[in-house]
């Protein structure tokens, strides 16, 4: 291939004696002008090619490529380009150059010119010598390229695509790369989109899916309508009815029309043509005044629906209330507000009755309701012959064959009123009495009987305290005789003897325990109730001494028997509620007999039992005493004056007789002892009930604690009230 000597230089061969033949390199290339209006733009570059041939013997390969010139500022080798590049000989090889800044070309015409440096190096393997070739060739390559006249022609700086520039409408200013893009129908950054959401004019679209021309949700920009079903306005608060937009009427229909977050009443630009009248309901009875009302969509505070309150200060007056009789300060009320006062279909308007014989009672089949009594009527029906006044409800019913009563009936409640007398005892069962006009078999005329199986219950049978079924029948059966005195008075008993009494066995004042006592019914009237007994022998005595609990509550002994006896003291005033006591005195004789007893009492006392203080009480005991103190005691070791004593006769403890003196016999001559065996001091000249004294009842002589003591031993000792 010809080489113009113009256009490149020989750099000289140089050859190394390794005994093989030439494989020199030679490196051609044709000078290049390059036109940048006829080079098509590829992503904003031009790209053009420079050929480059290797014309020597041997292959070569491209080891260094430099581009030199004043101005390199729009032409570069590709940044991807690989070296070195293998260029076998008589071939050729093409290396692109790229032309890029395209927007910072000039844009009128211009000329360029630089140069490609190209260094080729030679390979080539013989005998014993491999690698790179002795032999270099360089190459200098002309380039020249020039930007035609023309390219911008609507003068916007940029280039025309023809002219490789990247201008896509070289005939509008406002068209180029870059540009702001606007609604214009033209894509004016040159991006490749018309009027796209880039436009810096784009209007905001709104979704509308009730077509209402009101939309929701987010905005879609775009010039244009994005399609049917958007609308350029937005704020629509219920997209899927069409009545319902910022645009709408507000209405009376509890919804939100026109947007704005008001309803009905609370919009003030609500179309009140499409509400309702109110009536002003002062009283709260739930109808309103008609010269009262407002419009509105909903009933105001104050307001209801419905009208016809013809007094609304009064609950009870309105259209839907009852007509009643009652008058408010004698004045008749309207209360149904019809116009009519208490006319007869009131509600508590009575019935009256025809009473044509004036008996009081009317005719039931002729009658009529008024709030007042009309002349000749009566309040009372049931009349069955208003023609007579002798018969209508109420009138005693006779045995004559006529019904007085008007109940239907003739006869049935006159006579008189038989009862049931089934065990014959002449009473009859009151809660089963018949009344007839005729004699009934079986039946008496009188009642009363309380158990008409049983002839022993009848009002004939005694009233007494041991009348616990109540036989009697007078409603009241007895708790049982609690004393002596009253088996006497109620005809219980009559003979001394012992009995069984019904008595509070635990205190609380209900009889609810039996306890055996002996009763002397003989002596001075009878009725005493036997309290306690004492004995000579201080053994059998000495178990009446315990403490107040047991002498207040546990009897010691029995009644029955020749042995000391207590009853539980609580007792004391259940079995002498007349406040009387007998104290019974059988005087010890020299023999070791007793001699007759002997009866002294007194009267007007008061028997009190104290548990808390631990005391007895008898009260003020008529003259003659019996008894040195009333005022008694179960402390231990109390002074004589606390103790049931005369003379020394115990009451209640040993121990509190420790100052009384005590018989031990004549010999000893000992009377201040602890030894309890009691005595008295005025048998022998106190009379007793019945005039005796003790001389009177010891046959024998009786035992005498010393000549000159006055004290004599008692063989038994006891005490009585009633």
């Amino acid at each position: 291939m010809p080489r113009p000597a113009c256009t490149a230089f020989l750099v000289p061969l140089v050859l190394f004696a390794c005994g093989a033949p030439d494989r020199s390199v030679d490196a051609y290339a044709d000078p290049v002008s390059v036109d940048l209006g006829s080079l098509p733009v590829d992503g904003g570059v031009l790209t053009f090619e420079v050929t480059i041939a290797n014309t020597g013997t041997g292959d070569g390969e491209i080891a260094d490529l430099r581009l030199m010139g004043d101005d390199l500022t729009y032409v570069a080798l590709p940044e991807d380009l690989v070296l070195p590049i293998a260029v076998p000989a008589g071939e050729v090889t093409r290396v692109p150059l790229t032309v890029t800044a395209l927007d910072q070309l000039p844009a009128g015409y211009f000329e360029q010119a630089m140069s490609l440096e190209v260094v080729m190096d030679s390979t080539w393997a013989s005998g014993g010598c491999n690698g790179s070739a002795p032999a270099t060739d360089q190459l200098s390559v002309p380039i020249t390229f020039a930007v035609p006249d023309g390219c911008d022609a609507d003068d916007d700086g940029f280039r025309s695509t023809l002219c490789g520039g990247n201008d896509c409408d070289d005939t509008l200013a406002s068209v180029y790369p870059g540009a702001p893009e606007v609604c214009d129908f033209e894509d004016n950054n040159c991006d490749g989109s018309v009027d796209g959401a880039d436009a810096i004019d784009a209007s905001e679209w709104f979704a509308d899916g009730d077509g209402d021309g009101y939309g929701t949700g987010a905005a879609t920009l775009s010039c244009l309508a994005p399609g049917p079903a958007f609308a350029a306005a937005d704020g629509d608060c219920d997209d899927t009815d069409a009545s319902v937009s910022p645009g709408a009427r507000e209405v009376c229909n509890d919804i939100d029309d026109d947007c704005d977050e008001l309803v009905d009443d609370r919009d003030p630009t609500v179309d009140l043509s499409t509400g309702s009248t109110f009536f002003a309901d002062r009283d709260g009875d739930t109808y309103g005044d008609p010269a009262s009302t407002r419009i509105a969509c909903d009933a105001p505070v104050g307001f209801v629906a419905r009208t016809g309150d013809c007094d609304d200060g009064k609950t009870y007056v309105n259209a839907g209330a009852d007509e009643s009789c009652e008058a408010v300060a004698g004045q008749a009320l309207d209360e149904d507000c019809d116009g009519r006062t208490d006319e007869s279909t009131a509600t508590d308007a009575p019935l009256w009755y025809a009473d044509r014989d004036g008996d009081d009672y009317g005719d039931a089949t002729s009658r009529q309701r008024a709030c007042a009594r009309p002349n000749g009527f009566v309040g009372n029906a049931g009349d069955c012959n208003d023609g007579s006044t002798d018969i209508h409800p109420g009138v005693p019913e006779q045995c004559d064959g006529v019904n007085q009563d008007c109940d239907g009936s003739i006869d049935e409640e006159a006579g008189s009123f038989y009862y049931p007398d089934r065990d014959g005892d002449g009473y009859g069962d009151m809660t089963q009495g018949v009344q007839s006009c005729d004699p009934v078999p079986n039946h008496t005329t009188i009642g009363g009987d309380c158990n008409d199986r049983s002839f022993l219950h009848n009002p004939e049978q005694p009233d007494t305290c041991a009348d616990l079924e109540d036989y009697n029948c007078d409603g009241e059966p007895e708790d049982g005789c609690s004393s002596c005195e009253e088996l006497l008075a109620d005809g219980v008993a009559s003979a001394d003897g012992i009995y069984t009494l019904d008595v509070d066995s635990n205190g609380d004042g209900t009889a609810d325990g039996t306890l055996d006592a002996y009763c002397d019914m003989s002596t001075d009237g009878g009725g005493w109730t036997l309290i306690q007994r004492t004995l000579w022998d201080w053994a059998d005595n000495s178990a009446m001494v315990t403490g107040f609990d047991s002498w207040a509550n546990v009897e010691v002994n029995g009644p029955d028997g020749d042995q000391s006896y207590r009853m539980p003291g609580r007792l004391l005033p259940v079995m002498g509620p007349g406040g009387e006591m007998m104290v019974m005195h059988r005087a010890r004789t020299t023999a070791g007999g007793r001699c007759q007893p002997m009866y002294y009492t007194a009267t007007g006392g008061s028997f009190t039992v104290d548990a808390a203080a631990k005391t007895a009480s008898l009260g003020n005991l008529s003259s003659p005493a019996i008894l040195a103190y009333t005022n008694l005691t179960t402390a231990d070791s109390g002074s004589s004056s606390q103790c049931i004593d005369r003379g020394g006769v115990p009451g209640f403890y040993q121990s509190c007789c420790k100052t009384c003196p005590s018989f031990q016999g004549p010999s000893t001559n000992l009377y201040w002892t602890d030894e309890p065996h009691p005595m008295a001091n005025y048998l022998d000249d106190t009379p007793d009930i019945f005039g005796n004294v003790l001389s009177d009842r010891c046959i024998q002589t009786p035992l005498e604690a010393d000549n000159s003591s006055g004290y004599w031993g008692i063989d038994t000792m006891e005490f009585y009230v009633r």
